[in-house]
Order: C-alpha cells, then sequence, then structure tokens
C-alpha cells in the first residue's frame, strides 16, 4: 500500500460550546479505526483545535434533536452514569450553548482525570461499547491502560521535523493480506521469570479513541500493546511504557533507520490555549515591499525555530541563540558610547593619570557585562518595549501560570506589579530556562530540563514569550534597505 501524508490544513473547529479540554470520541467501528492500514510515517501538524464532531454531524446539531432523540440520548446517559458511579468515575450533565445535553465523563489519569463528552447518540453508544470505566489514561501519551487485564496500548508516530518519515516494513499491512488491518502486524515475545510478555504492533485499537484529540489520526497510525508486564499504579504504567517503548524503538532505529516515539496528545487545555495564540494573527493583514533588511545569521535562526514546532526545547534554544547573537551589540553599546564620549572631550588628556583612570574605570565596569545573564538582561532593555511586552499577557491562565514557581522550578514574573521592571525579569526567566536545558551533567545542581518531559510540555508559553523578545531583537538591530 503506498505511503499517505496526513492532512497539511488544520481540522474544522470545535463545535460551539464544546467544554474545553475535553476530548471528543473518535470513530471507534469498522469504518475508521479498522479500514485499510495506517499512514507510514509523518511529520504531523499542529491544528489550531481538534474537531470534536464530523462534518454529517454538524447538520444534524445545526438542525437540534428530535423529543425521541432527546429521550433516547437520555437513556444512554444514564446507562453511563451507572457504569461511572460503579467504576468509581465521575460525570456531570453538560449543555452547550445550542441547547444540547449531554454528559461529561472523567476518566481516571493518575492525579488528574480526562473529560469525554457524549453530546449525541453515536459518541454514546460508542462510548459504551467500551470498558471506559476500567481504563486509566496515560497522559502525556495517545495512552491507556487496564489494571484488570494488565494491557498497555499507545499510539505510535514517526518523528521527523521536516516531513515524510517511513515506518519500519515488518510494521506495515500486507496489501494481499484482506485481514492485514484487522490482526496486529507483528508480534514479539519473551519471557521473563516465567512470565510471558508480548508486545504487539498493529491498527490503532478502540480504546485510543478515546484520548486522541486529532481524530484523524485514527486508523492512520499503528499502535502498540503490552501485555505480561506486572504494574497496578499509574505511574508503574507509564514507566513500563516509556522503557519498552524506548528500548523498542531504539533497536528499530539501529536496525532500520525509522525514528519513531510514542505521539502525544495536543488535547491539554493549556496547549490548546497556546494553539490559538499561535493561530491567532490575521491572515488577511496586507503585505507591502518591505521595508528593512536583516542580519542573514541570526534570522537563520529564527527561521530554525519556526520549523522546530513541536520539539520545544530544540525551539527554545534556537531563540535564543538568536537573541544571543546580539549580545556584543547591546552589552557593551553602553562602555563603548561612554569612552567615545570620554575620548572626544577637548579636556581628555592622555598624558594625565586621572583622565586614564576615567577610561579604565568605564573599562572595569565594562567586565561586569562579560555574564552571560548581564548581556541579556542588557539587550532585552535595549530591544523590547516594556508596553507591548506587558501586554503579551493577556490570558487569565496566562497570567496564572506565570505567577507561580512551581511548574518549571524558574522565578515567576510580576505581572501583578506595574512598578516591576517586567524586561529584568523576563531575561532572569528565559536565562534559568537555558540553563535548565543545556546544563546536562550529572550531579550538577540545576535541575534538568528533559525531552518529553511534563516540564517540557509546560515551555509553550515561554516560548511565546521569548519568540516575542527575539522579534523584538531582530526589527530592533535591522536596517531599512
Amino acid at each position: 500500500m503506498p505511503n499517505e501524508r496526513e492532512p497539511s490544513q488544520p481540522e474544522p473547529p470545535a463545535a460551539t460550546g464544546a467544554t474545553e479540554g475535553a476530548i471528543p470520541l473518535a470513530s471507534t467501528d469498522g469504518s475508521t479505526t479498522r479500514e485499510g492500514a495506517p499512514t507510514l510515517g509523518v511529520a504531523e501538524p499542529t491544528p489550531p483545535e481538534p474537531a470534536v464532531i464530523e462534518e454529517d454531524e454538524e447538520e444534524e446539531a445545526a438542525a437540534g434533536p428530535t423529543p425521541a432523540e432527546q429521550a433516547e440520548l437520555a437513556r444512554l446517559c444514564r446507562e453511563i452514569e451507572a457504569r461511572c458511579g460503579a467504576g468509581g468515575l465521575k460525570c456531570e450533565s453538560v449543555t452547550t450553548s445550542d441547547g444540547r445535553s449531554g454528559l461529561r465523563v472523567l476518566l481516571k489519569a493518575g492525579r488528574d482525570h480526562r473529560a469525554v463528552q457524549a453530546l449525541t447518540i453515536d459518541a454514546a453508544t460508542k462510548l459504551l461499547r467500551l470498558p471506559f470505566e476500567k481504563l486509566v489514561v496515560l497522559p502525556p501519551y495517545v495512552a491507556v491502560c487496564s489494571y484488570e487485564t494488565q494491557t498497555i496500548v499507545a499510539l505510535v508516530t514517526a518523528v521527523s521535523l521536516i516531513g515524510f518519515r517511513p515506518l519500519p516494513r515488518p510494521w506495515q499491512p500486507r496489501d494481499d493480506d484482506p485481514e492485514a488491518g484487522h490482526g496486529p502486524y507483528a508480534r514479539y515475545e519473551s519471557t521473563v521469570d516465567g512470565v510471558p510478555r508480548a508486545i504487539e504492533v498493529g491498527p490503532c485499537p478502540d480504546e485510543l479513541a478515546l484520548v486522541e484529540s486529532r481524530p484523524y489520526r485514527i486508523g492512520r497510525l499503528p499502535a502498540i500493546r503490552l501485555s505480561g508486564f506486572a504494574f497496578g499504579t499509574f505511574d508503574r504504567a507509564k514507566q513500563i511504557l516509556e522503557e519498552v517503548s524506548d528500548s523498542l524503538f531504539f533497536d528499530v532505529d539501529l536496525k532500520t533507520g525509522s525514528a519513531l516515539a510514542l505521539a502525544r496528545d495536543i488535547g491539554l487545555p493549556r496547549s490548546r490555549t497556546i494553539a490559538r495564540l499561535r493561530w491567532s494573527k490575521d491572515r488577511n493583514a496586507d503585505i507591502a515591499f518591505p521595508r528593512a533588511t536583516y542580519d542573514h545569521e541570526p534570522m537563520s535562526l529564527y527561521w530554525y525555530a519556526r520549523q522546530a514546532r513541536g520539539v520545544p526545547l530544540l525551539e527554545f534554544l534556537a531563540y535564543y541563540q538568536c537573541i544571543e547573537f546580539y549580545f556584543p551589540t547591546y552589552a557593551e553599546a553602553e562602555a563603548q558610547k561612554r569612552v567615545r564620549n570620554t575620548l572626544k572631550d577637548p579636556a581628555f588628556d592622555p598624558s594625565k593619570d586621572a583622565d586614564i583612570a576615567r577610561v579604565v574605570r568605564i573599562l572595569s565596569a565594562r567586565r561586569g557585562l562579560s555574564e552571560e545573564r548581564a548581556q541579556l538582561k542588557a539587550t532585552v532593555a535595549a530591544c523590547v518595549d516594556p508596553e507591548r511586552l506587558r501586554d503579551l499577557f493577556a490570558d487569565e491562565d496566562q497570567i496564572e501560570f506565570f505567577s507561580k514557581k512551581k511548574d518549571l522550578g524558574v522565578k515567576s514574573l510580576p505581572l501583578g506589579r506595574t512598578d516591576a521592571d517586567l524586561g529584568e525579569a523576563v531575561a532572569e526567566r528565559i536565562y534559568e530556562i537555558r540553563c535548565k536545558i543545556v546544563h546536562t551533567k550529572g550531579g550538577d545542581d540545576t535541575d534538568l530540563l528533559l525531552p518529553f518531559s511534563k516540564e517540557a510540555e509546560l515551555l509553550g508559553w515561554d516560548i511565546e514569550v521569548i519568540r516575542f523578545v527575539a522579534r523584538s531583537v531582530l526589527i530592533a538591530s535591522s536596517r531599512f534597505s
């Protein structure tokens, strides 16, 4: 089967009134999850909003449910509520802005929960087909586990920043096998301490439709299923998934050159807010002949960062390097100005020790700017407009995030104080995050910021801030054409 690419355009926006952060039910019948082979290798786009209902459901939703349909949905919701009660899950009634009523179920996800909405008969029916009350979601991955069956299931994707990457051929369904899309593509078995273990690779199963925010990936990407690994807690299940997938994917990389990873969910509330920030620009804005010329070296770093979306540590560092290019310019600018003015003074006499001492004092003060932190602060102070910087923090969730330290372990921002130097605080925060990324020696006092960690997933808003700073520095350093 020839390989396909994922859609380059974003999915349709979420239906009006859908609860933020809730996961819509993608199709779980044979028409979606079992038909054909998954797309073999993708560099995934990041749509601004995952779809909540399909196009053919939009017309039905716009027309509104009939009394008979409302009664049937109410009956299904009662059945869901009963199963939630028996399984120890929380659920609550939901009414959308267009008057539709349904149910929101909070699936277990460690110390947190994952919301699933059943707003239509179809969605409620699909939910009831699954043992949802026995599933535990394993964020940030598109993955679930079951303590009862001792199985873990996770979606797999290809790793690429630049485009198509194939999955290994043993993981691809055979074109001459009509059942290829229904069973596992590959199975690997072993016995540890007398206990059989297995890893199966096959089509995306119905359970993952609950935690996939991008329904178009259901049926396009394969999944791995782990069995025979003993676990009884969320943390242990997640540890097993990460350890086994790391080992399996590294072997695949060494033998086939295919770089794989566990697919990650973008449906978390903060991630969706960041997506809106990135897609909020006016795409109908007038474009004119450019008036400014920019230095090629930092501009190439800026474009490198723009292409690294989805790889937060790399994206952050590329923006930092773009700013770092101008450290000598702005960190030494004040010292250069003072030395120049001193030497231009007609009263300056190079034969007098006192006048020479004035120059020495200026140069001594400059040495304090040799520290990278001080150079960053000087560059931000010279290039970033304080009012525009403060206007950047408008979202309530965003303000709450930057006002506390515990998420990333870096200094918070004084957003509630109008008398505070916000530019200096932003520079300090940027520098601390930079140190967490680049200092990777074991035993170092700095807490590491590692790829694929929860902290790395929280970098979205900080990336928005450093991108604003990088743009400001490029603009301030440009030349009129």
